[in-house]
């Protein structure tokens, strides 16, 4: 799988001490231009290619900052690991702040294509 950065091997044993203790699934959400919370939901086992850059999407279309072009670039969610918090009210999932940036330039990503982009602190 394609992703922005090379997967972590120890990411793949936080993928399993997290399966250990019941959660099935992982997200890394990011905030559109109308302040809705966006994320894309996968299997627990996918969690390094997660943190890795793997979730792409189409900004325009997701946004709501206009229509798409052909040629307009992807982009990622790229999950803060210090934000990983397992839901209380159902330790099945597993959600992370993310960073919307885009595909072609992973963290250098533009903010005139990326009007959302939160710095986590």
């Amino acid at each position: 799988m394609d992703t922005v950065s090379q997967v972590a091997a120890d990411h793949a044993e936080l993928a399993d001490d997290l399966r250990r203790q019941g959660v099935k699934d992982a997200m890394g959400g990011w905030i559109d231009v109308l302040g809705r919370s966006k994320s894309k939901i996968v299997p627990i086992d996918h969690l390094p290619q997660l943190l890795a850059g793997s979730e792409r999407y189409t900004p325009r279309g997701m946004g709501g900052i206009g229509a798409m072009t052909p040629p307009e670039d992807e982009c990622v969610a790229l999950p803060d690991l210090a934000t990983l918090q397992v839901f209380p009210w159902d330790s099945r999932f597993a959600w992370m702040a993310a960073a919307r940036e885009e595909a072609s330039r992973g963290s250098q990503g533009s903010t005139e294509a990326n009007p959302s982009r939160i710095k986590w602190s």
